[in-house]
Formats: C-alpha cells, sequence, structure tokens
C-alpha cells in the first residue's frame, strides 16, 4: 500500500505538470505554478484517502477501485473549484486542471491495474511455512488468503497435528524443519510455537545459512491486522522501555492540543448548549462515571442527547439507531459527535488524554473485566476521546465486539508513540467527515 500510495504521487504529480506544461503557450513557466500544481495534486490524494482507495478491502476488488476512482476526479475538481472561488491566487488554468484530470484519472486506472496483476501474482508471493500450529497460526493464515497485498503464499506448517489449522496441510515435523525449508522454496518461516528466541541456536544458524527470515507469527498477525492475538498475548510484552517518557509526552500533547481547541470551541458550546436547553427539559451536561487509568473512576462529561432520566430504574443501555431516548437535537448532536466537545475539559483535568482506549461506565467496565481475560490491562494508560480501536472496530454492543476492541486496545498500549496518535487523530478526522459509527 505504501508503495501504491508513492507511486500515485509521483504520477499524479507528473500528470498535473504535463497538462500544465502543454496548455501554456511559450517555454517561460510561471510564477507559483509548481506550488499550485503540488496543491491540486495533494487535494486529489487527501481524496482517494477519503474514498478509502489506500484501504485493503477496496483497493483489491476491481469494481470498486473503478467507481471510487471516478468519485475522486469529480470530488477532486469540485473542491479545486471552491479554492478557486475563495482565493484565485493559487488558481491553475482551467485548461490544465480539466487537462489534468484526464490524465490522472488515465495514470491511476494504469497503476491499479498494475497493482492488481502484482498482488495476484503467484510468482511474485513469497512461500511461507509455519513452525507450529495453534489459533495464532490459523488466524494469521485465513488473513493472509484474505489479504493478497500482503505477498504471502502459505505452504503449510510443520509441528503436531492440528485441526484447528483447517486446509494448511502439515509437510512434516520440526526435526525435518531445514530440509522443508529447501524442497518448497521457503522465503520466511512464521514461529506459531514457540517464538523464534526459544528455537535451538543449531537450528537458528542452519535457518540463517540458508538466508531465512524467521519471524514470531503473532507479532506478523499485529503488523497485519493492528490488534494482538489474544491467544498468544503475553503481558510482559506491554511493558516496554521508555514507556514512562511516552507517557509524559502524550500528555503534554494532549493538554496542549485541548487547550488550543477548547477555546475556540467555547461560543459553538454555547450555542449547543442553548440548543439542548431550548430543546428539552433537563440538565445540559450529561456527568457519568467512568473507569480510568488504574482502574480509578471519574466522572466524564458529555452535552446531554438523551431524555432527561430516560434510564431511571434500570442499567444505562447503549444507543441504538432510531432511540426512542434520543432529544430531537440529541440525533445531531451524536452523528456530528458535537456531544463529545465538553471532553476536552476532561483532557485538561487529567482525567484522559485526547488519544487512548475507550473509557466505559464502571458497570460496563466490572462486566467486561469480569468476562474477559487482560481486559484490565486496559487501565494501563489514560483513557482518550478517541482511539486506535474506535477507529479500526467503530460501536460495540456484543461481547465479542469488545473482545475485538480490546486486541485493538492492547495492540495501542503496546506500539504507542507520537506517531500513531498522530494517525489515529487523522483518522478520526476523516471518519468525522464521513459520519461514519454515530450512534
Amino acid at each position: 500500500m505504501l508503495g501504491l500510495a508513492i507511486t500515485e504521487v509521483v504520477l499524479i504529480g507528473a500528470a498535473l505538470t504535463l497538462a500544465t506544461r502543454l496548455t501554456i503557450a511559450g517555454s517561460m513557466w510561471p510564477p507559483m505554478t509548481t506550488a499550485r500544481i503540488v496543491l491540486a495534486g495533494a487535494v486529489v490524494l487527501l481524496c482517494l484517502h477519503y474514498f478509502d482507495l489506500y484501504s485493503s478491502p477496496i483497493a483489491v476488488n476491481p469494481r470498486e477501485v473503478a467507481v471510487r476512482v471516478t468519485q475522486v476526479l469529480g470530488t477532486a475538481c469540485v473542491v479545486l473549484s471552491v479554492l478557486y472561488f475563495a482565493d484565485p491566487w493559487i488558481q491553475l488554468r482551467w485548461a490544465s486542471v480539466l487537462g489534468g484530470t484526464v490524465l490522472t484519472g488515465l495514470m491511476l486506472a494504469a497503476s491499479r491495474t498494475i497493482f492488481l496483476r502484482l498482488v495476484g501474482s503467484a510468482r511474485l508471493a513469497q512461500r511461507v511455512l509455519f513452525l507450529g500450529a495453534g489459533p495464532v497460526a490459523a488466524a494469521l493464515a485465513a488473513e493472509i488468503a484474505q489479504r493478497p497485498e500482503m505477498g504471502l503464499c502459505p505452504v503449510g506448517y510443520v509441528g503436531d497435528p492440528d485441526n484447528g489449522m483447517g486446509a494448511l496441510p502439515r509437510v512434516s515435523d520440526t526435526r525435518e524443519l531445514v530440509e522443508v525449508v529447501r524442497r518448497e522454496r521457503i522465503a520466511r518461516v512464521l514461529a506459531a510455537g514457540p517464538g523464534p528466541e526459544t528455537l535451538p541456536v543449531d537450528l537458528l544458524l542452519a535457518l540463517r545459512q540458508e538466508r531465512i527470515l524467521v519471524e514470531d507469527a503473532a507479532q506478523t498477525y499485529e503488523a497485519a491486522t493492528g490488534k494482538v492475538a489474544l491467544a498468544a498475548f503475553r503481558p510482559a510484552s506491554l511493558y516496554a522501555g521508555g514507556a514512562a517518557a511516552g507517557d509524559a509526552m502524550q500528555r503534554a500533547s494532549s493538554l496542549l492540543f485541548a487547550l488550543l481547541l477548547f477555546i475556540p470551541a467555547l461560543p459553538l458550546m454555547a450555542l449547543v448548549a442553548a440548543a439542548i436547553h431550548w430543546d428539552s427539559p433537563g440538565p445540559v451536561i450529561f456527568r457519568q462515571k467512568r473507569v480510568g487509568q488504574g482502574g480509578e473512576v471519574f466522572t466524564l462529561f458529555k452535552f446531554r442527547t438523551l431524555r432527561h432520566n430516560a434510564d431511571a430504574g434500570g442499567a444505562p443501555r447503549p444507543v441504538e439507531r432510531g432511540d426512542s431516548r434520543l432529544t430531537r437535537i440529541g440525533g445531531f448532536l451524536r452523528r456530528c459527535r458535537m456531544d463529545e466537545l465538553p471532553q476536552l475539559w476532561n483532557v485538561i483535568r487529567g482525567d484522559i488524554n485526547l488519544v487512548g482506549p475507550r473509557p466505559f461506565a464502571v458497570e460496563q467496565e466490572q462486566w467486561l473485566a469480569a468476562s474477559i481475560p487482560y481486559y484490565r490491562y486496559r487501565w494501563l494508560v489514560r483513557p482518550g476521546i478517541t482511539g486506535w480501536a474506535q477507529i479500526q472496530n467503530g460501536y460495540c454492543a456484543s461481547l465479542a465486539d469488545n473482545e475485538e476492541k480490546l486486541a485493538c486496545d492492547l495492540f495501542y498500549i503496546k506500539h504507542r508513540g507520537f506517531g500513531l496518535d498522530l494517525m489515529i487523530l487523522f483518522l478520526t478526522l476523516k471518519i468525522l467527515l464521513l459520519g461514519r459509527g454515530a450512534r
């Protein structure tokens, strides 16, 4: 996917440059033309991202690609029209824009066609062998089968027979690993039982001599899915070196961003508060006890979107689509996520960060902690307004949904850092613009 994105950056820039050159009379290159081309190219790239054309399920579906590339070009023209109307100084000539649109469409069609051919080529796929079997190996094999862009072709596994491996055949036992690697032309061994560090030294040396890459299947699964394999989860992996310094930096950046957002948002929050007060009786701010870092309980603030005392006499229920408890303005606030604005005050107070595992109500957290192994490890870090699990999974309703969410939260805790937080915030903005996942 990264290679595809870099290739298309070059192609889009070449298409716009060529179209501009063809529409300029003479050999003189007007001032600021390059900057204008960069702006137009950036708009096209953002539209490609907006329409999920760098998402694996979409990128490998030819019909979806064809439809969405057309949408990208149309949307890019609309966005550029608005920008040029707002500031004519940044405008490219319309002949350049129209010619660039046609050339960009042709180049994107060519790049996507070549991409689909490459990811579907069995010759270019690396032949991989699983060392050991079990749920992690089975889950990773299923992921590889659904993700041709990973460029991996599982041959089978060596080790004791395991019925859970499905159609993936058992090739041999572990003692014949080196012979199997040579015979099957294996490029990569995925250790699904014991990790690579527990393999005998002589076996590791023999594989190294064959120039074979040995990887932990659980780590490969994380890289492919963005979540940990709960069946092979090791709590010690969460305690990485330098975590305390990273937590301090994350807290400082969250506080800075919250202050920068809170002050400009005050007029909007005042308007929302007035609308809620006018729409239905009851308090403007909804307060609820949530579980934070270390299992400590804090009060979370949100704009009220349900009728006052809607859950009186019973445990709070998750909001469903078309929920009768929603006020007239509550549905709109939830769709555009404006009900979350008061949580900026929680960030400033230190209850939560901008990014982290999403906190739940105390009763729900206690139930999930009693029902799902390792759930309490979510409490190692400060919760957040948005998080990796929200980006990956969206709204959770069942116990199975929350197990998937935990796998994503543990992945975030294990790999958290400024870069990952920045990507989560960028993807959150995209979700806000698309209006996905709201209830």
